[in-house]
């Protein structure tokens, strides 16, 4: 009974032992804590990035804690123990939610919620520009600074009729080099900050006028190329346009150099492959003596580009091979020296000279084989000689129809299908007059109004001539020498002189030879008997059907 009553105390001692033990290490087992709470700061804020720092989460039992970084809702980083971070490229003006999750390694975190509104970036403020120089070698301009609102840097972009000039630069001026005279430019200042928001402002000028002081030879076409884009005004000298020699150019196109609008000097425009002279159109010759030459220029067609030349001291058109007509010197009104039209084997048409008045030298129209007429002319009421020389196929000097006088020589010469003078039937007065080698015409029709030469009548070698009928009213009036000439020669088919029987002089030569079918002389019995000084009365007929001497005439022995 003892023993088990002393078994039954043991049981419950050690049951209270165990209970004991147990109860201790409850006591001493306690549960591990979440890191402490912190507060997130914004720190820096800009309108497309933000900066965000926080105080220190402290873990209780002191192990390290780890931060993880979330911005409307989406995780920016992960386990970083830095207590700032700065968010990049945000959009701007929008709202921001986020948070930062402080973790210790046992996974216990506490959170830090934040917020922000990125700022609206404002361009860079109004700024003034001033056009400082419009001279086309150096023009500038200057600008008054543009401000960044957020306190940025600025730089500047600079263009020019679209062109980029200048980039990212600091300074507040630009010169333009070399540009284009009288030429109206536009262009802009656009001020840039850092996160590219830009202000522009507007500029224009007109450059003033750009001067080649020198003469000018353009001799192939990247010389006219170069020069054209340099866009020179004036030229204070001569122009020439190809060659001053004999060699052929590649000069083909002159639209470059449109920007020219005088030439003080002479223009030349000489062994080129032109078909026109298209990009002079803009030129005059500002020179009182100016000489324009077009000469050997095989592919030319025309003249259009020379519009605006309006007059010249000496004009010379030659050996254009494919040369159509003068369309282009429409405004051409005054040659003062000489105009020579000459050598242009496919020159049908001057019509385009219908503005031409006033030619007071030379007017030469000579070897232009596919002329017909000279339509064109109608302008030019006096001249000082008249060449109408060799134009194998013209048939007419309609064209000549408004010409009264010349205070030199008419000369209508070696005109092969030339049928008639009836175009020079408003001619009064010339110095000198020679119809010469048109073997097509058969009278002197048309120049009944001519009343006065001062020195010289010569019809010569008209083989198809059979009469003098035309030339009756004309008479010789003084000149300083105290000489005319009267030569009537080689007209094969003429039979007498009866048209000149008015005909006095006092002093000269008469020459009647060569006229194979003229036995009657007597038209000129008034001149001979009234003539003082006969220079050569003793042979003055030979070689005709008669030859009388100046005895004869006086006699009345006049024809056979």
């Amino acid at each position: 009974m003892e023993i088990a009553v002393i078994k039954k105390h043991l049981f419950l001692g050690f049951i209270l032992l165990f209970l004991s033990t147990c109860s201790d290490n409850d006591v001493n087992e306690t549960e591990n804590q979440p890191p402490s709470a912190f507060e997130v700061s914004l720190n820096d804020l800009t309108n497309t990035s933000a900066e965000i720092t926080w105080t220190a989460s402290i873990d209780p039992e002191g192990s390290t804690v780890f931060y993880d970084v979330y911005l409307n809702n989406v995780k920016q980083a992960d386990n970083i123990t830095e207590m700032t971070y700065h968010f990049e490229n945000l959009p701007e003006n929008e709202n921001f939610t986020g948070e930062i999750i402080a973790s210790d390694p046992e996974g216990n975190t506490v959170s830090a919620p934040f917020n922000f509104e990125t700022a609206l970036n404002q361009p860079p403020s109004l700024f003034e520009i001033t056009v400082t120089s419009t001279n086309p070698f150096y023009s500038s301009i200057e600008w008054t600074e543009s401000i960044d609102p957020e306190d940025r840097p600025i730089t500047y972009n600079i263009y020019l009729d679209n062109a980029l000039i200048e980039e990212e630069t600091t300074t507040l001026n630009q010169t333009f080099e070399s540009l284009k005279g009288l030429t109206d430019y536009s262009g802009s200042v656009e001020a840039v900050d850092e996160q590219g928001k830009t202000t522009t402002v507007l500029f224009s000028f007109t450059t003033d006028l750009k001067v080649y002081d020198d003469d000018l030879l353009l001799s192939n076409q990247s010389m006219v190329e170069n020069f054209g884009n340099d866009g020179y005004n004036e030229i204070n000298g001569n122009l020439n346009i190809g060659s001053i020699g004999e060699n052929l150019t590649d000069v083909s196109d002159l639209s470059l150099l449109e920007t020219i609008y005088s030439v003080k000097g002479n223009l030349s425009i000489r062994h080129t492959i032109c078909t026109n002279f298209s990009g002079l159109q803009n030129i005059d010759l500002e020179y009182d003596y100016a000489k324009l030459t077009i000469e050997d220029n095989d592919q030319l067609l025309n003249c259009e580009g020379l519009n605006s030349i309006t007059a010249a001291n000496q004009v010379y058109i030659s050996d254009n091979d494919n040369l159509l007509n003068l369309n282009g010197l429409s405004s051409l009104s005054s040659v003062t020296n000489y105009f020579w039209v000459v050598y242009n084997p496919n020159l049908n048409s001057l019509e385009a000279l219908e503005n031409l008045t006033f030619v007071p030298q030379t007017l030469s129209i000579t070897n232009n084989d596919s002329l017909t007429t000279l339509l064109g002319l109608e302008g030019v009421t006096a001249t000082g000689e008249l060449r109408i020389i060799d134009n194998n196929n013209l048939l007419n000097l309609e064209g000549l129809n408004n010409l009264s006088s010349s205070n030199s020589s008419v000369i209508i010469t070696d005109n092969n299908t030339l049928q008639n003078l009836n175009g020079l039937s408003s001619l009064q007065e010339a110095i000198s007059l020679h119809v010469t080698g048109n073997p097509l015409i058969t009278s002197l029709n048309g120049l009944e109004n001519l009343t006065d030469l001062n020195h010289t009548l010569e019809i010569s070698d008209n083989t198809g001539l059979t009469t003098l009928n035309g030339i009756e009213n004309i008479t010789f009036s003084d000149n300083q020498a105290n000489y005319h000439a009267l030569i009537i020669s080689g007209n094969t088919n003429i039979t007498n002189l009866d048209p000149l029987q008015n005909f006095t002089f006092n002093r000269g030569l008469i020459n009647i030879h060569f006229n194979s079918l003229l036995s009657d002389l007597c038209g000129l019995t008034t001149l001979i008997s009234e003539i003082d000084d006969f220079m050569n009365g003793y042979n003055f007929a030979t070689n005709n059907a008669y030859n009388p001497s100046e005895m004869h005439m006086l006699n009345g022995e006049c024809s056979n």
